[in-house]
């Protein structure tokens, strides 16, 4: 009698139930003894080979403090592993090389061949013949994970993959990446494609360090290209304060990976998780790393005071000291004062113990609500729960999932502002700030800055556009709980 692991114990419990219920004395202790001896012999060799069949791929891990350099964990961390579409950290080096070196802009086309068309997913779809300018090309690579674009940027800037990869390893070896080698431009399945958690923690630092500007897209959480919406592979963008990139990735051999950069009161990590079983798995434990290493990492002005050198100016997070003050005045435009004037006088003719209650204090042009003063409960960090994503990820199949579709009409004509500025780098700075905060309640909004006269004095106000009413009023509340000073305005 063969017996599947799936239904065994449920049917020998059943047996022991009988045996125990119809015999008695000897007879019972002897049939007992009987099912023990083949249950521990069926389902053991059902285990056997279950174990053989189960997905376990090579890990590794390392989590570095950036400031200091200093290891703050490590887990295999020379070993050799596949780096499967983390590989196009080093595709997109090589190219932001090319346009500091002036030999490609944003805007230059890239022109794509029928080879690189035919890469398998994930990809954008391109035609053979047709082109893509430099700047969705690195969009894509970041956000889509697009093989085809890989192949097109490896094409454009060497002649060909081949000859791209070799330029891949060589940069490789210049920067301290000993023991990595690239074989193509994407990251697809090739047995001699290797590097360990070390060499691409060395990827990361370099990459910001070199390109500090141009590092600012790996924080990007959506794409839009030819009227479809990409979303990030790299959910923790979403969902952990302070993650700003770098790149994941996924094949059969490799398991889930990811590179990740990170910033949190000052301080700043390097980590990367490599043969995660699932993405799921792999997020989970790279917070895991994360939250314990925030403790054991330096922040800035420590790493300077005991005579670190500068900070490096990471994916465009400015430093504390190069931050506008933390509660920005608010300077509305003729027509919220207007209004804010009417609201405050409504309020002192109310009589206190009238039952009436005051209308709200933001409720500008209409917009806030009662929630302003009363925001929901929203839970910790720890406890937010991360979004079931497919398994494997889209950047092995290219499926409509990860495809939003825009719909202005929905979101509104509302904005949440956050300060205002006599000049626009400051205002464009604290909405980088607040987006890192809060990024899990201004994910999908445009960072915007409006400018206005008072008083004969220009101002830019920080706003994130794109919300309803209701919506508006919410999030505000939210960034209230995070020390985020805001107020919901009507777009005029």
């Amino acid at each position: 009698m063969v017996i599947s692991r799936d239904d065994s114990a449920f049917r020998w419990r059943m047996a022991m139930r009988f045996a125990a219920t119809r015999l008695v004395g000897g007879a019972r202790f002897a049939l007992i003894v009987c099912l023990v001896a083949a249950m521990a012999a069926v389902p053991a060799e059902a285990k056997k080979k279950r174990k053989r069949s189960h997905y376990s791929p090579p890990q590794a891990a390392m989590v570095v403090d950036f400031y200091s350099g200093k290891i703050l964990y490590a887990q295999n961390i020379d070993a050799k592993r596949y780096p499967a579409s983390v590989t196009k950290v080093m595709t997109l080096y090589l190219l932001f090389e090319q346009m500091r070196d002036g030999h490609m802009t944003r805007n230059t086309k890239l022109k794509v061949s029928a080879k690189a068309a035919a890469r398998p997913p994930s990809k954008l779809g391109l035609k053979p013949g047709s082109t893509i300018s430099v700047s969705d090309a690195m969009y894509a690579l970041v956000t889509k994970s697009a093989n085809d674009v890989a192949a097109v940027v490896a094409e454009n800037i060497a002649g060909s993959e081949a000859a791209f990869a070799r330029m891949m390893t060589q940069k490789a070896r210049a920067i301290g990446m000993s023991k990595t080698t690239f074989r193509n431009a994407s990251g697809l399945p090739n047995s001699a494609q290797v590097t360990t958690a070390r060499d691409l923690i060395t990827l990361g630092r370099r990459v910001l360090k070199d390109f500090p500007d141009e590092a600012k897209i790996f924080r990007t959480r959506y794409f839009e290209y030819k009227g479809r919406k990409y979303r990030n592979h790299n959910r923790l963008l979403f969902s952990y304060a302070g993650m700003d990139g770098l790149k994941t990735g996924f094949t059969r051999a490799s398991g889930f990976n990811l590179l990740a950069s990170c910033h949190r009161d000052d301080k700043h990590l390097l980590a990367v998780v490599l043969g995660g079983r699932s993405s799921r798995r792999r997020n989970a434990r790279m917070r895991t790393l994360l939250n314990g290493s925030w403790r054991k990492a330096v922040a800035f002005n420590d790493w300077k005071q005991r005579g670190g050198s500068k900070p490096l100016a990471v994916a465009g997070i400015l430093q504390a000291e190069h931050m506008p003050e933390r509660n920005p005045a608010f300077h509305p435009s003729a027509s919220e004062e207007t209004l804010r004037l009417a609201i405050v006088k409504a309020n002192k003719g109310r009589a206190v113990g009238s039952g009436e209650k005051p209308l709200p204090k933001l409720a500008l042009a209409g917009a806030a609500s009662a929630t302003a003063s009363k925001p929901e409960s929203e839970p910790d960090e720890a406890e937010v729960v991360v979004e079931p994503e497919p398994e494997p990820e889209p950047e092995q199949g290219d499926t409509d999932a990860d495809v939003i579709p825009s719909d202005e009409a929905v979101l509104g004509p509302y904005h949440i502002q956050v300060g205002s500025y006599l000049n626009s780098g400051a205002a464009k700075s604290r909405l980088a700030a607040v987006a890192q905060k809060a990024s899990r309640y201004l994910d999908g909004h445009d960072e915007m800055t409006v400018s206005g006269n008072v008083r004969g004095k220009s101002y830019y106000r920080a706003r994130f556009g794109k919300f309803s009413r209701s919506d508006a009023s919410k999030t505000c509340a939210r960034l209230k709980r995070l020390s985020i000073e805001c107020l919901v305005v009507r777009v005029e």
